[in-house]
């Protein structure tokens, strides 16, 4: 009887908790709120022309990291958060097929890690996929204009549902595993890649989470359905907080400690104040949760790439 008794209470504990989680989250969705974007500036260096991806840099304060998409060399970008800056690093041993995201981890060593994800397949052709990492160069690395990183890991992987175009990335700030984000589809698919696949030299399969029910389509035509594609996604360094977008918004969802990616994901997102950029296809959190950058692929004569940045702020 006692051991019923106990574990009685202990559902009802859950259950409670669970609801209180919940209520929390909603109150505090409530209490955020973000400013209007604001425009920090021109891209100064013209050979970020096809920005796919941009994260928040740790090691060099108030920058940014920048790759550009497919058929680029294999180089990233640091710039200023007004987009200032012509550094670039190669990344000696590896090439640009598809870049499309970049993400950033933080190991319980503390040491800083840069994600690429090469995961872009527009044609849904490739059987297979890479992510690349590296240590974020530190401050004394960035004295001249080019710079090389060596030592990288990768992991290559496929699908379990058949090729699937993807643009969004992030990792868990916790346990290290890699979130991706299908771009087409009408319900877009969520995977996750364990931290320790970078510890296997072969070929793996991505978990399948499960099917998104936002950034769904309001009509079936081809050209309004494509202002659907997720194109981006970060999760903020304490790991509460994360934003992705497509051409038309930003997603936002808060999420406690309790619950895993997948359940914040579930839940409803606060659509929050964004720019309306030429085929916006980039979004990071800053490094100090404050707000978010985004950057645009876009760059001609009449129509230069901006970096924008939309602070938070809490009432």
């Amino acid at each position: 009887m006692k051991k019923i008794n106990y574990l009685f209470f202990l559902l009802v504990f859950i259950f409670i908790r669970s609801g209180r989680s919940e209520n929390f989250i909603n109150g505090f969705l409530q209490s955020v709120h973000f400013r209007d974007t604001e425009d920090q500036g021109i891209l100064e260096n013209l050979e970020i022309d096809e920005a796919s991806g941009i994260i928040a840099s740790e090691e060099h304060p108030d920058s940014l990291w920048v790759i550009n998409d497919s058929n680029d060399l294999n180089r990233i970008f640091l710039i200023d958060k007004t987009g200032g800056g012509r550094n670039e690093f190669f990344l000696k041993g590896i090439k640009n097929r598809d870049w499309e995201s970049l993400a950033f981890w933080k190991n319980p060593q503390k040491e800083n890690f840069i994600y690429i994800g090469d995961i872009g397949d527009n044609d849904g052709k490739f059987t297979e996929y890479y992510i690349h990492r590296f240590k974020e160069p530190k401050s004394n690395s960035i004295e001249f204009y080019t710079g090389i990183i060596k030592d990288i890991e990768s992991i290559r992987f496929e699908l379990p549902d058949k090729s699937r175009d993807m643009e969004s990335m992030f990792v868990d700030q916790v346990s290290g595993d890699i979130y991706l984000i299908s771009k087409r589809e009408d319900k877009k698919h969520l995977y996750k890649i364990s931290n320790d696949a970078f510890e296997k030299n072969e070929l793996i399969e991505a978990q399948f989470v499960m099917r998104l029910k936002f950034s769904k389509p309001s009509s079936d035509l081809e050209i309004l359905k494509k202002l659907y594609y997720l194109t981006a996604a970060d999760i903020s360094r304490n790991n509460d907080e994360i934003i992705i977008r497509n051409y038309l918004d930003v997603y936002y969802w808060k999420k406690n400690r309790f619950e895993s990616i997948a359940d914040a994901l579930h839940r409803d997102p606060l659509i929050i104040p964004s720019a309306q950029e030429a085929q916006g296809e980039a979004i990071a959190f800053s490094s100090k949760g404050n707000g978010y950058y985004s950057i645009s692929e876009q760059v001609n004569p009449t129509s230069p790439v901006h970096v924008y940045f939309t602070k938070k702020r809490m009432e």
